[in-house]
């Protein structure tokens, strides 16, 4: 296997899944397993903090999200 596409798949699963707490979509289930893994994993959890500071900062202008 490729471990760079592998990285890759992973970046975009974690995107999806912050774009689906911005959309308030995500299950009990699914946040109880994301802040698991948060708690476990410095990567993600920066990638995700990320997300969030981006939304606080500028939402009006992500249109796509609307």
């Amino acid at each position: 296997m490729f471990p760079h596409k592998l990285r890759n798949c992973a970046e975009i699963l974690l995107d999806l899944l912050c774009y689906e707490i911005f959309r308030d979509n995500l299950s009990p289930e699914m946040e109880a397993i994301l802040a698991d893994h948060l708690a476990k994993c410095g990567l993600c959890r920066a990638r995700f903090l990320n997300f969030k500071q981006l939304m606080k900062e500028k939402p009006e202008t992500i249109t796509y999200l609307q």
